[in-house]
């Protein structure tokens, strides 16, 4: 954590045992950007069976889709990382949060953690079109039609417990968020 001047970004780093590459990035980006903080999970994200109790699913730790573990830091809210996010957010509301994934598909995915449409000026548009430009091959996408780049419904961050809270859920475990704050970023990638 950054505590003196800092840009207002808080990049999170929830499988960095899972995901590759990620903790590099997030590490880099904190750096870069100057960025306030840096939060990275200390646990795997299958390391614990025990269903984390809130909203959605996924297939990444058995054969089949299952509750989400309580060792996801990204679907939990019982966790150091969580508490973080809270914490910072709390003493700085206009933090922007970047949370960022590793998928199993190309490209990358992007969305603001709704399902909703933006519009060029959105954080969201700017990172996605900022992408585009810079890998020019790659499969860019967003999963919120507007941003300037293909829409496509590729782990679109709907149910992460850190982007609930950054876009106003009062129950960021269990219930989604209806409308984006324009200060979440969830960059899923390429491993």
């Amino acid at each position: 954590m950054r505590l003196g001047d800092a840009r207002p970004v808080i990049v999170g780093v929830p499988h960095p045992n899972f995901e590759l590459h990620t903790l590099d990035q997030g590490v880099l980006g904190w750096t870069t950007w100057n960025a306030r903080a840096v939060v990275v999970a200390g646990t795997h994200r299958c390391a614990n069976p025990a269903a984390s109790g809130c909203s959605g699913s996924t297939g990444v730790c058995t054969a089949q889709s299952a509750p989400y573990r309580e060792s996801d830091m990204a679907h939990t809210e019982v966790s150091l990382f969580h508490a973080a996010h809270e914490a910072l957010l709390a003493e700085e509301p206009a933090l922007v949060v970047l949370s960022l994934h590793g998928m199993s598909g190309s490209g990358v995915s992007l969305s603001n953690g709704t399902t909703g449409n933006v519009i060029a000026t959105d954080l969201l548009s700017r990172a996605a079109q900022a992408l585009a430009e810079a890998l020019p091959g790659e499969n860019i996408t967003a999963c919120n039609a507007g941003a300037g780049v293909p829409q496509d419904q590729r782990l679109c961050g709907t149910t992460n417990t850190q982007g609930r809270l950054v876009n106003g859920a009062t129950a960021p475990c269990t219930q989604s968020s209806a409308q984006s704050s324009g200060r979440f970023l969830h960059l899923e990638q390429s491993m």
